[in-house]
C-alpha cells in the first residue's frame, strides 16, 4: 500500500495498459472470424447466382443480400436481433449509468412488455403480409412517395456505435480513439460488403456469444475480487444507488417512473419495433410464426444482457467506492470505467482483457454491420429504384448496395471526433436517436392507427416534428457539454485513494442549477426519454390539424392491409355504416338498461347463465385432453414394465417408482409448472379476488413471505430431502426419530388432505353453478371422476403434464379477464380511482394485535411459516422436487415456481380490484345476485364475456384446471403416503408390484370419494381462501414443529417429539375448529371494506339480519378476545411453537439425546459442521434390527447406510 503512494495517477494509468500478445491474439481472432464469415457467404452467394443465370425474384442478388432469401432460421436471427440492439453503448453505457446515477434505469424493463405486444400484434402482421424489403416502402403504400423519402432520410447512422469500443481499446491499450475507429469500421465494412444479411446474422451469433461470455466473466471475477454479493449490495445501498421508482411528474427528472414507462416504451418501439435493422431481420424469416418466436427470444436476450450490465455498474461502485477514478482522472471518459475494472482485476491474466475487448467490439460490430446493411436496403429501395428510369441490373444493384456500405462507414468514422466531445454515450445515443425516431414513430403510428390522416398532413407534421426534435436534442447536448445542464449524481469518494492526483473543482455530487424555475421552463431540459414521445406527439397533432383544415378525412380510401389488424374491421369500405351501427347499438344498450331496471334479482341472475355450445365445447375439450394424457402415460408405463425383466425391475424399474416419482428423472420446466398449478388451485383463483374485494389489499404483502419461505427452503429442506432420496416426506421422520413419529406424521397429512381436498373441489363447482345453473353436487362427482381416472392411469407423469396444460389455461383465463374487465370498466385509471376511494389500497398495518386478520406482522411472520410448511414440507410439493434428478435442478424448479406463483397471485389480486370497480355501486352479495362470496369472479366473467361465445367456457376450464391440478396432486401424494407409510412398514413379506399398483390406485379412488362426500360440509363454512389456509393447519402446524425439531434440535429425542406433536395437534384442532364454529355461528366477523347498493338497476330484497353494505366487525369487545380470535395466518406458527416448546420440556423429563448419535445428513446443512457422528455406529436401525434404506425401492446407489 505504501509503495503505491509513490505513484501518481498518470503512472497508474500507464501501468494498467497491459494489452499483451495473448490479448491481441484473442481480439484479432474475433475480427478474423467475422471476416471469414463474410468471405464464406459472399463466395457462396456469388457462386449460386453465377450458376443460375435465369434469376427469379426469390433468388435475386438483392433479396439474398438484404433479407437472406426470406428463409433464414429463427435462432440465429433472434440472436442477431439481440446483438444488434445491444451495441457497445449498452455494454459500457449502462454500467456507467448505474455507477453515476443509481439503478433507476432498471425500471425501464417492464416497457419491453409493451414493445413485445406492439410488435407481435401490429408490426409483424402488417409488414410480413406486405413482403417488403425496406420499412419505408410501407410509407409509400400508406401515404405517398414523398413521405417514404422523408422517412428514409430520417434513418441515420449513429456514429456513437464506433466510438464506444474505441474508448475501451484506448483504456486498455493506449491506442488513439480515431485510429481504432478506422480499423474496426474497415473490418465491419469488409464482411458486410461481401456477405450481406447472412454474414451480418451469423457474425452476430458469434458476437453475442462473446458478449455474454465477457459480461459473465466480469461479473464472476468482480464478485470474487470484492469478496461477496453482500458487500456489493451493502456498499451500493449505503450510497443510495438502490432506490425505488421515482414517482413524480417533473418532466426534467432524468429517470422518473413516468419518463421510463412512457418515454421508454416509445423509444424501444422505435429501436426494436419499426427500425429498418430489426424489421429487415423479421422479414428474413419464412413465416409470421417464426418472426414472433424470434421476437420473444430477442426480448429475453435483451433483458438478460441489460440486467448483467446493470449489475456490472454495481460492481464498479463496490470496487471504487472510496476512490472514484473519474475524479482522479484515472479514466479520461465516463464510459471507460468498465474497461478500467477489467484491467485492474485481470490485467495480468493473458488473454482475458482481449476477451473483454472482443466482447465490446462484438457488440458494436453487430450494431454497425446491421446499420450498414439496413442503410444499403434503404438507399437501394428508397433512393435509387424510385428514381431510376430503367430497371436496375443485378450488377448495378450489387454495386449500389456495397458502395452504400463503404461510403456510410467512412462518414461514420469521420464524425467520431464530434461524438467524443458530447458526454456519456448512453444518454448521447438515446438522445440523438430520439431526435429522428420521434417523428418517424409518428409516421408509423398515424399509418397503423389513424386512417383518416392523409399524406399531406402527415408530411407537414413530420417536417415540423423533426425540426423541433432536432433543436431540442442538440440544445440539450450543447447544454450538457457546456455544464449548464447537470443532473443529480450519486455520491462518490476519494478518501481511500492510494496514489497521488490533482483535483480541479471537484464536487462530490453534481446538482441542478439553483434557479430550478428557469430549468423547468426550458423545453430541451426535459428527460431525454421524452424526446421520442415529444417528437411523436408533435407529428400526430400537426398532421391531424392539417387534415382537419384540408377536410380530407375519409378513411375508406385506405387499404385495410396497411392498418393494425385489430382495428381493420372498423375501417372497411362500409365504415360509415359501421359507425352508424355502433351508434344504434349504443342506443339499444341504453334502452336495454332501462328494461333491466324492471327485472328482479332472480331474473337477472338467470339471464346471466348463458353457457352456450361453444362454452361447453371448450370445457369438455380441456377434460378430454387431461384424460388423454392419463391414458398415454398409463399405456406407456404399462408397456415399459411389461417388457422389463425382474432383474431390471430390481435395479430400479419398479412401477411404484415411475408412478410416484416419474423415475426421478423428470424435466425441470414441466415440474416447476406443475408446482405452480398444484398450489394455485381454484381457491387462489377465486378466493384471492374475493379477499381483495371484501377486505382490501393488505393480503398483497404475502409476496414478502413467499420470498422468505423460498430462501429457507432453498438452504435447508431441498438439500436434506434430496440427499436422502426419499419417496414419502415422512420417511425422514423414521430416520430422524422412529416409526411411531413417522406414522403420526403420515396420519396428520392424511387428515389434513382429506380436509383440504373438499374445499378444492367445491370452488370450481361454485363457478360452474354461477355460470350454468347446474347444481354443485352434480358437477363435483363428475370432476372428481375425471381426476381419479387420469391420476390412476398415468401417475405423477400424467399429473405433471396435465398440470402444464392446466397452468396455461389458468394464465390465459386471468389475462383475458384482466384485459376485457379493464376495458369494460373504463380503463385502468377507473379501477384505481374506485378502489382508492373505497379505501381498498392499504399501506402495511404495523399494529401488533395478533387478532387483526391481516397485519404486516401476521403476513410477514405467520405467512412465511405457512408458506414454508405448504411448499417446503408438504408431500404434494416435495414429491415433485424429488422427481428431479439432483439438488441443483430442484432449486431451479423452486425459483421458477416462486416466479410463477407470484405472477399468478398478482393477477388474482388485480381481478379483485376489478371486481370492486365493476360492482362499486351495486354489491352482488347484498342483492343476492351471487349466492356465495366466491361466486363473485364467475359473476364478473358472465357479466363481461357473456356475449362472446367460448370465453366463459375458457374461464370455467381455467378454474377447473386449477382445481384438477391440485386434486390430482393431492391424490397422487396420498397414494405415496399410504403405500410407503401405512402399508409397506406393516407387511412382513414386502409388497409385490401388483399389490403396489392396487394400493396406489385404490387410495386415489377412496380419497376421491371421501372428498366428494365432504363437499356438503364445506358448503357451510365461509370464504374459501381463509378456510383453506386455516382448517388444514390444524394438522400442518404441529407437523412443521416436528420437522423444526428434526432439522435443528439434534438433542431432542423421539419420545419427547411424539408427545409434543400430539399436544400440539390437540391444541391446534381445538383452536381452529372453535374459530370456524364461531365464524359459522356469526359470533366472529371481520371488518369489510365499504360496499354499496345505491346504483343497482334491478329489484332485490335485503334481509333484515344481514346487510353487507355496512361494515361487519368482530362482535366481541376487545377485552373478550381469546386465543380463538388470532389471525388464521398464525395457526401454523402457533402449532409449530407448541410442538417445539413441549418437545423441549419433555426432553427434560425423558432425557436429552446425544446429538452425535444423529446422522448429520438429517440436520439442516448449516448445523452439520457442529455434529460429529460416533465412529462405526450404524445410523438407521429399525425395531427389528434391520438396516433401513433411504426408500423402499431396491436401488443400490440410493441406499443410505
Amino acid at each position: 500500500m505504501n509503495s503505491d503512494k509513490d505513484f501518481n495517477v498518470t503512472e497508474i494509468n500507464k501501468s494498467l495498459k497491459r494489452f499483451g500478445l495473448a490479448d491481441y491474439s484473442v481480439f484479432v481472432f474475433m475480427l478474423m472470424m467475422c471476416s471469414v464469415v463474410g468471405i464464406y457467404f459472399g463466395y457462396k452467394d456469388h457462386k449460386k447466382h453465377h450458376q443460375n443465370k435465369l434469376l427469379s425474384r426469390r433468388g435475386s442478388v438483392e433479396l439474398d443480400y438484404l433479407v437472406g432469401g426470406r428463409n433464414m432460421q429463427v435462432f440465429p436471427v433472434a440472436m442477431s436481433l439481440v446483438a444488434s440492439g445491444l451495441s457497445g453503448i449498452t455494454l459500457l453505457g449502462m454500467p456507467t449509468e448505474v455507477y453515476i446515477y443509481g439503478i433507476n434505469i432498471v425500471y425501464i424493463f417492464p416497457t419491453m412488455i409493451f414493445l413485445a405486444l406492439f410488435v407481435h400484434h401490429v408490426v409483424i402482421p402488417v409488414f410480413y403480409n406486405l413482403q417488403i424489403v425496406s420499412t419505408y416502402e410501407y410509407l409509400e403504400m400508406r401515404f405517398s412517395t414523398k413521405v417514404r423519402l422523408f422517412g428514409s432520410l430520417l434513418f441515420l447512422l449513429s456514429n456513437v456505435i464506433i466510438y464506444v469500443p474505441a474508448l475501451s481499446f484506448n483504456q486498455t491499450t493506449g491506442i488513439n480513439v480515431q485510429t481504432i475507429s478506422i480499423f474496426v469500421c474497415l473490418v465491419c465494412v469488409f464482411y458486410t460488403l461481401l456477405g450481406g444479411i447472412k454474414a451480418v446474422v451469423w457474425t452476430d451469433v458469434i458476437q453475442i456469444l462473446l458478449m455474454y461470455g465477457s459480461m459473465t466473466f466480469i461479473i464472476v471475477n468482480g464478485v470474487t475480487d470484492i469478496g461477496s454479493l453482500s458487500i456489493i449490495f451493502e456498499r451500493n445501498a449505503q450510497s443510495s444507488r438502490f432506490a425505488p421508482p421515482n414517482v413524480n411528474f417533473d418532466l426534467t427528472e432524468r429517470h422518473s417512473a413516468l419518463s421510463l414507462m412512457i418515454g421508454g416504451t416509445t423509444f424501444f418501439i422505435n429501436l426494436f419495433g419499426i427500425g429498418q435493422p430489426m424489421i429487415q431481420r423479421y422479414l428474413s424469416l419464412p413465416s409470421i410464426k417464426a418472426a414472433r418466436k424470434a421476437l420473444l427470444l430477442n426480448i429475453i436476450g435483451v433483458v438478460l444482457m441489460a440486467s448483467m450490465c446493470c449489475f456490472c455498474g454495481l460492481i464498479i461502485y463496490a470496487k471504487y467506492h472510496d476512490c472514484d477514478p473519474l475524479t482522479t482522472k484515472l479514466v479520461s471518459a465516463k464510459d471507460q470505467l468498465l474497461p478500467l475494472l477489467v484491467m485492474e482485476n485481470v490485467g495480468d491474466v493473458p488473454g482475458f482483457p482481449g476477451l473483454f475487448i472482443a466482447g465490446v467490439f462484438s457488440a458494436s460490430l453487430s450494431s454497425l454491420s446491421t446499420a450498414l446493411n439496413s442503410a444499403a436496403a434503404v438507399v437501394l429501395e428508397d433512393f435509387w429504384k424510385p428514381n431510376s428510369k430503367k430497371e436496375l441490373s443485378e450488377k448495378q444493384t450489387a454495386f449500389i448496395m456495397r458502395s452504400t456500405v463503404f461510403v456510410l462507414g467512412a462518414i461514420s468514422v469521420a464524425l467520431v471526433s464530434v461524438v467524443q466531445k458530447l458526454g456519456g454515450v448512453l444518454q448521447l445515443g438515446m438522445s440523438l436517436l430520439s431526435a429522428s425516431n420521434g417523428p418517424l414513430c409518428g409516421l408509423f403510428f398515424i399509418g397503423f392507427f389513424l386512417p383518416w390522416i392523409k399524406a399531406k398532413g402527415t408530411l407537414i407534421g413530420a417536417h415540423v416534428s423533426i425540426v423541433i426534435s432536432m433543436y431540442v436534442a442538440f440544445r440539450a447536448q450543447l447544454d450538457q457539454s457546456s455544464g449548464e445542464l447537470n443532473h443529480d449524481v450519486k455520491p462518490t469518494s476519494i478518501d481511500g485513494c492510494s496514489y497521488s492526483f490533482n483535483i480541479q473543482n471537484f464536487t462530490k455530487a453534481s446538482t441542478l442549477p439553483e434557479d430550478e424555475t428557469e430549468i423547468s421552463l426550458k423545453l430541451h431540459h426535459m428527460s431525454y426519454f421524452f424526446f421520442s414521445v415529444f417528437g411523436t406527439f408533435i407529428c400526430i397533432v400537426v398532421a391531424y390539424i392539417v387534415t382537419l383544415i384540408d377536410r380530407d378525412t375519409d378513411p375508406s380510401k385506405v387499404d385495410t392491409k396497411l392498418l393494425a389488424p385489430f382495428i381493420r374491421k372498423y375501417f372497411d369500405k362500409n365504415n360509415l355504416e359501421n359507425f352508424l351501427e355502433v351508434k344504434v347499438e349504443d342506443m339499444n344498450v341504453e334502452s336495454e338498461t332501462n328494461k333491466v331496471r324492471e327485472m328482479n334479482v332472480d331474473e337477472l341472475s338467470n339471464s346471466l347463465k348463458r353457457f352456450g355450445t361453444a362454452d361447453y365445447a371448450v370445457f369438455i375439450t380441456m377434460l378430454v385432453c387431461c384424460s388423454m394424457v392419463g391414458l398415454y402415460f398409463g399405456y406407456k408405463d404399462h408397456e415399459k414394465h411389461k417388457k422389463m425383466s425382474k432383474k431390471q425391475q430390481e435395479e430400479g424399474g419398479t412401477e411404484a417408482l415411475d408412478y410416484l416419482m416419474g423415475g426421478r428423472n423428470m424435466q425441470v420446466f414441466p415440474v416447476a409448472m406443475s408446482l405452480v398449478a398444484s398450489f394455485v388451485s381454484g381457491i387462489t383463483l377465486l378466493g384471492t379476488s374475493t379477499e381483495i374485494y371484501l377486505y382490501g389489499t393488505q393480503y398483497c404483502y404475502i409476496f414478502i413471505s413467499i420470498a422468505l419461505a423460498a430462501f429457507i427452503m432453498h438452504h435447508t429442506i431441498i438439500p436434506v430431502f434430496h440427499e436422502l432420496q426419499i419417496t414419502s416426506t415422512y420417511e425422514y421422520l423414521q430416520k430422524r426419530f422412529d416409526r411411531n413419529v413417522r406414522l403420526f406424521g403420515s396420519t396428520m397429512f392424511t387428515l389434513a388432505t382429506c380436509l383440504w381436498m373438499p374445499i378444492v373441489i367445491y370452488v370450481p363447482a361454485l363457478s360452474f353453478n354461477q355460470t350454468t345453473g347446474v347444481d354443485i353436487h352434480i358437477i363435483t362427482p363428475i370432476v372428481m371422476t375425471i381426476c381419479i381416472f387420469y391420476t390412476c392411469l398415468g401417475g405423477i407423469k400424467a399429473v405433471v403434464w396435465t398440470d402444464v396444460i392446466q397452468i396455461i389455461l389458468m394464465y390465459g383465463t386471468l389475462v383475458l379477464i384482466v384485459i376485457k374487465g379493464t376495458i369494460s370498466v373504463g380503463g385502468l385509471s377507473v379501477v384505481i380511482d374506485r378502489n382508492y376511494g373505497s379505501g381498498r389500497f392499504e399501506a402495511p398495518d404495523f399494529r401488533l394485535d395478533p387478532t387483526i386478520r391481516h397485519s404486516f406482522w401476521t403476513i410477514l411472520i405467520g405467512g412465511t411459516i405457512f408458506w414454508l410448511n405448504v411448499n417446503g414440507l408438504n408431500q404434494n410439493m416435495i414429491q415433485r422436487y424429488m422427481s428431479l434428478k439432483d439438488v441443483k435442478t430442484a432449486r431451479k424448479g423452486q425459483v421458477m415456481y416462486v416466479i410463477g406463483v407470484t405472477v399468478m397471485i398478482f393477477l388474482c389480486v388485480y381481478n379483485g380490484l376489478l371486481l370492486y370497480a365493476m360492482y362499486h355501486d351495486c354489491d352482488p352479495l347484498t342483492t343476492k345476485l351471487a349466492k356465495a362470496k366466491d361466486q363473485l369472479m364467475p359473476l364478473l366473467v358472465m357479466d363481461i364475456l357473456k356475449d362472446l361465445p367460448g370465453l366463459p367456457g375458457l374461464f370455467i376450464a381455467g378454474v377447473f384446471s386449477a382445481a384438477l391440478s391440485s386434486l390430482s396432486t393431492g391424490l397422487n401424494a396420498m397414494s405415496a403416503v399410504v403405500l410407503e407409510d401405512f402399508c409397506k412398514p406393516f407387511m412382513k413379506n414386502g409388497v409385490t408390484e401388483r399389490q403396489s399398483a392396487y394400493i396406489m390406485r385404490g387410495t386415489v379412488l377412496v380419497i376421491g370419494i371421501v372428498s366428494v362426500a365432504l363437499v356438503y360440509v364445506v358448503q357451510h363454512l365461509g370464504a374459501v381462501l381463509q378456510l383453506s389456509m386455516s382448517v388444514p393447519t390444524a394438522c400442518f402446524g404441529p407437523m412443521l414443529g416436528v420437522y423444526v425439531v428434526g432439522f435443528t434440535l439434534p438433542w431432542v429425542g423421539k419420545r419427547a417429539t411424539l408427545y409434543g406433536a400430539i399436544i400440539g395437534c390437540i391444541t391446534m384442532m381445538t383452536i381452529v375448529f372453535k374459530a370456524q364454529a364461531e365464524m359459522a355461528l356469526g359470533h366472529m366477523k371481520f371488518e369489510y371494506k365499504p360496499l354499496s347498493t345505491d346504483g343497482c338497476g334491478y329489484n332485490f330484497t335485503v334481509s333484515s339480519d344481514k346487510n353487507l353494505t355496512t361494515n361487519s366487525t368482530i362482535n366481541a369487545h376487545h377485552d373478550d378476545k381469546s386465543i380463538y380470535h388470532i389471525s388464521y395466518l398464525y395457526y401454523t406458527l402457533l402449532g409449530s411453537l407448541v410442538v417445539t416448546v413441549t418437545s423441549l420440556l419433555f426432553s427434560f423429563i425423558f432425557g436429552f439425546q446425544d446429538p452425535n448419535d444423529v446422522d448429520p445428513r438429517l440436520l439442516a446443512p448449516f448445523l452439520r459442521k457442529y455434529i460429529k457422528p460416533m465412529p462405526n455406529k450404524q445410523q438407521f436401525i429399525d425395531v427389528n434390527g434391520k438396516e433401513v434404506v433411504v426408500h423402499n425401492f431396491d436401488i443400490k446407489e440410493n441406499t443410505c447406510t
